[in-house]
C-alpha cells in the first residue's frame, strides 16, 4: 500500500511542479493570485468522486463519492483554509480546517476530535519520501533537492553571486590536471571530453572557502532564508562555525576521489557534465552518488548495496509552449523499507503535455484562460542507472491523469476572479475524479483556530501516524455524507 500510495503522492508533486513552473504570464490565474494577497476571501465547493481501494489509497478512499464546501482568507504570509459539508441549518458537518502562521503549518478536524497538529514541514516530508532517518542535527539534503527542483530558478539577486561561485569553482577544478579524449557524436561533430580526479580532502577546504563566501554576503544569506529554517540556518550558514565546518566536513562519508567529468564542443562551449561523490559503502550502504546534466535534463542517482535511486528531470521549466511536453524518470531498484521488506522495483517515464487556451466574450467583457495538463506514467526500461537490467522491473498498468484550470473574469482590476477546476487520475479500472468551481469574494475576518497546544506530527513515529490514520478513517466513514452512486461523474 505504501509504495502505490507514495508513486501518486509523486506523480501529484511533478504535476504540482509543471503547473507552478508555466504560470508565468498568464493574467488572469496572477489577477486571482494578486486578490488573494490582499486579502479577498476564496469561496467555492468541489465534487470528489472515485472507486479506489482502502488497501492501496486509504486517505483518498475516506474522501470520494462525496461534495465539498472550500472557504479561504489571507492575512499577509498566513492563510485559513476550511472544508465541510453542508448541515441543516447552515451548520458545517464534518468540518477540517488547516492554516499556515509564520510559515508553520495546522491541522483540526471533526474527523480527529478536538485535538490540533502541526504538520511535517517540506524537508520533513522529503525525508519520508527519500526514508532518511531522523538525526541529531536537521539533515541537508532535503534543502539541496528542492533547491535543484524545476520552478526553483534563482532570482536576479542571486546572480552575482552565482556568478562568483562559479568562477570560484572553474578556477579551482582547472587547477588539477585531467585526462582528455577527443571523438565524435553521432552527428559527427567533434567533441572534447575531460575527467578531473579530486581528493576528497581537496573538496572539503573548497566547500570551506565558499562557505565563507556566501556567508559574509548579505545577499545570499537572504536568498538562503527562502529555503533553510532558523534552526538549519544556524547550523549550516553561520559564519562563527568555520572550525566545526572543517572538522565536520573531514568525517563526511566521502572514500576516495571524487570525479568530475564535462564534455564540450570544439568551441568550449560545455555540452555534458558529470559528477560523481564516492561513499562508504560499509557506513552508508551506498558506493556513490552520480549527477548529470545536459541542455535538456539533469539526473541525480545513488546507488549501492541498499539499493538504487534515480531521477531525471528537465534542465529547466522555462520556455515551456504550449502544444509541446516534459518527460521525467524515476527509477528505484533493489531497495528495502525501514522494516526490512523488500520494495517493489519500478523504472517510469512521466510525460507531461501542456496545453493554454484563450479567449474573450464581446458581448459580457469577459477574458477566460485555460490551461491543461495531461500526464501519462508508464513503464519503460529504456534508460536504466548502470549495472541494473530490464527483467528486473515488473510490468505494470500506466497511470494517466490530466488537470483543467479555467480562469475568468471581466477586465476591471475589482471584478470577482472565477477558477473551474477538473482533475481525473486513472490506473486500471480504478479512477479518482476531483472537480469543482471557485471565486474571490469579499473578504472577512481572519479567525484561526488556536494553535497553542498543537501536537506535532511526526512523520518518523509509525505507530503515532498509524493511529492518526486510522483516527481519521472511521471519523470520515461516520461523519461525511456520501454521494449516492448512481450519480456519480462517468469518467
Amino acid at each position: 500500500m505504501k509504495m502505490r500510495f507514495r508513486l501518486l503522492m509523486m506523480i501529484l508533486v511533478i504535476l504540482a511542479i509543471c503547473e507552478n513552473a508555466a504560470a508565468g504570464g498568464y493574467p488572469l490565474r496572477e489577477k486571482m493570485e494578486k486578490q488573494l494577497q490582499i486579502g479577498s476571501g476564496l469561496k467555492g465547493s468541489f465534487v470528489v468522486h472515485g472507486n479506489v481501494d482502502k488497501e492501496d489509497y486509504a486517505l483518498l478512499e475516506s474522501l470520494q463519492n462525496a461534495e465539498y464546501e472550500i472557504r479561504g482568507i489571507r492575512q499577509e504570509e498566513n492563510l485559513h483554509y476550511y472544508f465541510f459539508q453542508n448541515g441543516e441549518n447552515d451548520t458545517m458537518k464534518a468540518l477540517t480546517e488547516i492554516c499556515r502562521i509564520s510559515d508553520v503549518w495546522f491541522l483540526r478536524s471533526d474527523l480527529l476530535g478536538e485535538q490540533v497538529y502541526q504538520l511535517p514541514s517540506e524537508n520533513e516530508a522529503i525525508n519520508e519520501i527519500l526514508d532518511i532517518q531522523k538525526g541529531e542535527n536537521p539533515s541537508i539534503l532535503p534543502t539541496i533537492l528542492r533547491s535543484f527542483l524545476p520552478g526553483n530558478e534563482e532570482k536576479e539577486a542571486d546572480q552575482a553571486l552565482l556568478q562568483k561561485l562559479e568562477k570560484l569553482i572553474e578556477v579551482w577544478i582547472n587547477g588539477f590536471s585531467a585526462e582528455t579524449t577527443f571523438h565524435s557524436k553521432d552527428d559527427g561533430a567533434p567533441r572534447l571530453s575531460l575527467e578531473f580526479r579530486i581528493p576528497t580532502e581537496a573538496l572539503n577546504k573548497m566547500i570551506q572557502e565558499m562557505l565563507t563566501v556566501v556567508t559574509s554576503d548579505d545577499t545570499a544569506m537572504a536568498s538562503l532564508k527562502e529555503y533553510l529554517n532558523d534552526e538549519e540556518m544556524a547550523l549550516y550558514a553561520n559564519a562563527n562555525l568555520e572550525a566545526f565546518y572543517g572538522e565536520a566536513l573531514s568525517k563526511l562519508d566521502l572514500k576516495g576521489d571524487i570525479i568530475f567529468q564535462k564534455t564540450v564542443s570544439t568551441l568550449g562551449e560545455p555540452l555534458e557534465a558529470c559528477l560523481i561523490l564516492p561513499l562508504d559503502e560499509e557506513k552508508t550502504g551506498y558506493s556513490a552518488i552520480r549527477i548529470e546534466n545536459d541542455a535538456e535534463n539533469q539526473s541525480f542517482t545513488i546507488s549501492g548495496k541498499k539499493g538504487t535511486y534515480s531521477v531525471t528531470l528537465p534542465t529547466s521549466m522555462d520556455n515551456w509552449e504550449s502544444g509541446s511536453e516534459k518527460t521525467f524518470r524515476v527509477c528505484r531498484a533493489n531497495t528495502v523499507d525501514r522494516d526490512g521488506k523488500k520494495k517493489d522495483n519500478l523504472s517510469l517515464l512521466i510525460t507531461i503535455d501542456k496545453n493554454f487556451i484563450e479567449s474573450e466574450e464581446e458581448e459580457t467583457a469577459r477574458t477566460h484562460e485555460t490551461e491543461q495538463f495531461k500526464i501519462r506514467a508508464v513503464r519503460d526500461v529504456s534508460v536504466l542507472p548502470e549495472g541494473l537490467t530490464a527483467d528486473l522491473f515488473p510490468e505494470m498498468e500506466d497511470i494517466q491523469a490530466q488537470l483543467e484550470l479555467h480562469y475568468s473574469s471581466k477586465i476591471e482590476l475589482s471584478s470577482p476572479t472565477t477558477l473551474e477546476f477538473a482533475f481525473q487520475m486513472s490506473k486500471g479500472k480504478a479512477y479518482f475524479d476531483v472537480s469543482g468551481k471557485v471565486k474571490t469574494a469579499s473578504p472577512w475576518e481572519f479567525l484561526p483556530f488556536q494553535t497553542e497546544n498543537a501536537i506535532h506530527l511526526d512523520v518518523f513515529a509509525k505507530d503515532g501516524m498509524n493511529s492518526i490514520r486510522e483516527m481519521w478513517m472511521k471519523g470520515a466513514e461516520s461523519a461525511i455524507e456520501r454521494i449516492p452512486m448512481e450519480i456519480k461523474i462517468s469518467q
